[in-house]
Parts: structure tokens; C-alpha cells; sequence
């Protein structure tokens, strides 16, 4: 018993290595499967000419199924997490370890699985495989939970054939019956997988263009908002550039108002003080006027009456200048008056272009 399951074992290392070839292309998936089938058979053959039936060898046979199952099963979950992380080894050394391993993992779920049915098989009413079924959808659909790109996999129709031969196989009481039955169940899945594989790939492919597409579309897009980012931000860049340059012409010319303001007040100023001397020197005038009229009067006063017409012409001439000093002061005196307002108004202006010039610079 021993030497035949530990021969099945060698026997299906051996051909899963040689087949794992294969792995890389889609057309040889029924070649490998079927050299895996062959390979199983062989060994449950060899086991049964070799010992007696006994409960295990009856499940191992029972389990021909669920081995070629646990072969999809295995295969597409840990082949597909390998395509898609982009891990999967190139040269046939690493391919033949991956084959390796992959076959010590299936030979310790059978070994669970037999394990399983010798003890579900003490209970009558209770058919191992229909355990195995419900196990098995269970198992999928936590699969699938986590991996849904697996969705076009035929995982949780395998589970349900594995739970509809296997509850049709556990009526047959013969080894050679489970097999044939099993051995259909797997053909129909074979047949199933081999349909639909293509489909599945375009499934992907369309998938992944599709992927790339909204990809491409969000980069362009992305893109494309960065150059809106770096246009706005151009433009306004332009705006506050332009909004200075405009300040610093208004700022300038805010200056030259207040310059122009200050040279005018500081005309005005000197015009007003050239007007003060003028009507301090009319004053003087007038002054100097009145106190010749006051001589002259006096003089004509005194002056005997051969000498009163001298003293009355001369009076009538100072008199004369005296009127004329007089009004010279009263123009001076609004020559004065002009100038203090002008010089009042030239202070006004250079106080507004002042304020100007500052509000300009505040703001």
C-alpha cells in the first residue's frame, strides 16, 4: 500500500514536470491535463492490482475527481496570481520547481481530502462528496471574493459538478465505476474549460485594453488640467505684472503731480514775498508822499503872497504824487492779496497730489 502511493507520487512529479513545459501556452492546457489524467490513472491501477481495496483506496479512487479538480483549481488561482503580479520564472529549471510545488501542494490537499472522507464516511446518511461540493463552492466563493478578476474562471461550476458526480459516483460501489464517472465529470469540464478559455482571454484582453484605455484617458487628462494649472497661473502671473506696472505708472505720474504742485506752491510763495516787498515799498512811498504834502502844505501856509502861487503849484504837484503813491499802494496791497491766495490754492493742490501719492503707495 505504501510502495503504490508512494509511486503514484513519483509518477505524478515526474509527469507534472515534464508537462509544466507547457504552462506558457493556452493550447497545450489539454495535453497537460490529460497526461495528468493518464498519470493518476495509472498510478490508482498499479495501487489496485497491487493490494486490496480498502476504504482509503477506495477514496483515493473516489478522489480521482477532486485531484483533477484541485489541478484547475490550483493551476488558474496560482497561475493567474503569477501573470498578474508578472512573477511567473522563464527559464525550465524555475518552471520545473513551480510544477514541483505545485504538485506537493496537491498531494497534501488529497491527503487532507482523504483524511476528511474516512471520517465523514462513518456517518451513512452523509455522502463525502456532497461535503466535498458544498466545501467546495464554499471555497470559491471566498476565491472569488478576493480574487474577482477570476470571475470568468469556471471555479464555482466546477464546484458544482464536483458535487453533482461526486454524489452520483458515491452511489456506484465499484472502483471502475467511480472512475468512469469521474472521469467524465472531468472530460465535461475539460470540454467546458476548453470552450470557454478563449473567451475568458478575450474577456481579459478586453479587459486590459479597456484598463489601459481609462488609463491613457486619465493621464491625458491629467495632463491636460496641469496645463489649464500652468495657463491660469501664467495669467495670472501676467495680471498682477500688468496690475504693477500700471501702479508704477500711476505712482510716477502721482510724483510728477506732486513735484509740479510743490514747484508751483513754491512760485506762488516767491510771488507772494516779491508782492509784500512791493506793497512795503508803496507803503514807503506813500509814507514819503504824505509827509512832502505835510511840508508842502505848511510851506504854502507861510509863503507870502508873492510866493503864494510857487507854494500852491508845488503843493497841487506834491498833492498829485501823493495820490498817485496812494493808489500804487492799494494795487500792491491786492497784488499781496492775489498772491496769498494762489499761494493758499498751490498749497492746497500740493497737499491733494501728496494724499494721492500716498493712497497710490498704501493700496
Amino acid at each position: 500500500m505504501v510502495s503504490g502511493i508512494e509511486f503514484c507520487e513519483r509518477k505524478l512529479d515526474r509527469i507534472s514536470l515534464k508537462s509544466s513545459e507547457f504552462l506558457s501556452e493556452r493550447n497545450n492546457l489539454a495535453g497537460f491535463t490529460t497526461s495528468f489524467a493518464i498519470g493518476a490513472f495509472v498510478s490508482i491501477q498499479v495501487s489496485v492490482l497491487r493490494t486490496s481495496p480498502t476504504i482509503g483506496l477506495k477514496f483515493m479512487i473516489s478522489s480521482l475527481g477532486f485531484i483533477l479538480y484541485m489541478h484547475f483549481l490550483v493551476e488558474k488561482i496560482w497561475w493567474n496570481l503569477q501573470l498578474k503580479q508578472n512573477e511567473y520564472p522563464r527559464s525550465k529549471r524555475f518552471r520545473n520547481l513551480y510544477a514541483l510545488g505545485k504538485t506537493v501542494v496537491q498531494t497534501f490537499v488529497l491527503r487532507f481530502i482523504v483524511l476528511l472522507g474516512d471520517l465523514v464516511s462513518e456517518i451513512e446518511d452523509v455522502s463525502y462528496f456532497l461535503v466535498l461540493g458544498f466545501a467546495l463552492i464554499f471555497l470559491h466563493l471566498v476565491l472569488l471574493s478576493k480574487f474577482f478578476y477570476m470571475l470568468e474562471d469556471f471555479g464555482l461550476l466546477d464546484g458544482f459538478f464536483t458535487l453533482f458526480f461526486g454524489t452520483a459516483t458515491h452511489l456506484y460501489r465499484s472502483p471502475l465505476g467511480q472512475f468512469l464517472v469521474m472521469l467524465f465529470a472531468y472530460l465535461v469540464l475539460l470540454v467546458l474549460h476548453l470552450r470557454y478559455a478563449p473567451c475568458c482571454e478575450e474577456n481579459h484582453a478586453k479587459k486590459e485594453e479597456e484598463r489601459r484605455s481609462r488609463q491613457e484617458a486619465e493621464k491625458i487628462a491629467k495632463e491636460k488640467d496641469e496645463e489649464e494649472k500652468r495657463k491660469t497661473e501664467k495669467e495670472r502671473k501676467a495680471r498682477e505684472e500688468e496690475e504693477k506696472r500700471k501702479a508704477r505708472e500711476a505712482e510716477q505720474k502721482a510724483e510728477e503731480v506732486v513735484k509740479k504742485a510743490r514747484d508751483e506752491a513754491k512760485k506762488a510763495k516767491e510771488a507772494l514775498v516779491k508782492a509784500r516787498d512791493e506793497a512795503d515799498k508803496a507803503r514807503d512811498e506813500v509814507k514819503k508822499a504824505s509827509d512832502e504834502l505835510n511840508k508842502a502844505r505848511e510851506k504854502k501856509d507861510m509863503a507870502a503872497d508873492d510866493e503864494k502861487m510857487e507854494a500852491d503849484e508845488e503843493f497841487d504837484k506834491t498833492s498829485k504824487k501823493a495820490d498817485e503813491a496812494a493808489e500804487e499802494d492799494n494795487k500792491a496791497r491786492e497784488r499781496e492779496a492775489e498772491a496769498i491766495k494762489e499761494e493758499e490754492k498751490a498749497r492746497e493742490r500740493e497737499s491733494e497730489a501728496v494724499g494721492e501719492l500716498e493712497k497710490l503707495r498704501r493700496g
